[in-house]
């Protein structure tokens, strides 16, 4: 015959796992919402579908960024920098240009090293603002120089949105003050 007192540990035993395990599924089902802060919320949310965890969800977020701005055809940009009126002028707009894109590219970059590496100094997001701030120095080059911006923007903008993606993304963790898992 069992005692009173073993009865009762068994049965606390059985409650604190009970409760853990309801604890652990509750927390499964409530989705991470890694776009909470993002200014297109549906692009985020697309970008990150069917990730569970942060890590994948910002390896995901560079990698789309890192596939837009490989969309940018350097034609595209040189056809519209010719289109300006001296070739001095045009010259000028494409190595600006030009390096404005090697410059968001090694970022990126730079952005997926960090996490894959487990990055804990805070950099991620300096990394991800450096690569927003050299893609728009090409649009500010054709600004600068008074030219038609659309042409610039309507390239630029899906890798600026995508770059945005992963800015939301790096701030539901860095809000959250947990440590890059080592990918």
């Amino acid at each position: 015959m069992a005692s009173a007192g073993g009865t009762m540990t068994r049965c606390m035993i059985i409650c604190v796992s009970l409760t853990s395990l309801l604890l652990l599924a509750a927390d499964a089902t409530i989705p991470n919402d890694f776009c909470a802060t993002a200014v297109d919320k549906k692009l985020c949310e697309e970008t990150v579908k069917g990730t569970t965890d942060w890590n994948h969800a910002i390896i995901k977020a560079l990698q789309a960024a890192m596939s837009q701005l490989d969309k940018v055809d350097d034609g595209q940009v040189k056809a519209t920098v010719h289109k300006s009126k001296s070739a001095s002028m045009a010259s000028t707009i494409d190595k600006i240009c030009t390096e404005a894109y090697t410059n968001t590219h090694d970022r990126l970059y730079e952005s997926l090293r960090l996490v894959r590496n487990g990055e804990k100094t805070g950099s991620l997001n300096f990394k991800l603002s450096a690569a927003l701030t050299s893609l728009e120095d090409c649009t500010n080059a054709f600004s600068d120089f008074n030219l038609d911006m659309s042409a610039v923007e309507a390239l630029n903008s899906n890798v600026e949105n995508a770059i945005r993606v992963c800015l939301a993304v790096e701030k539901y963790n860095s809000g959250r003050h947990h440590e890059y898992k080592h990918q």
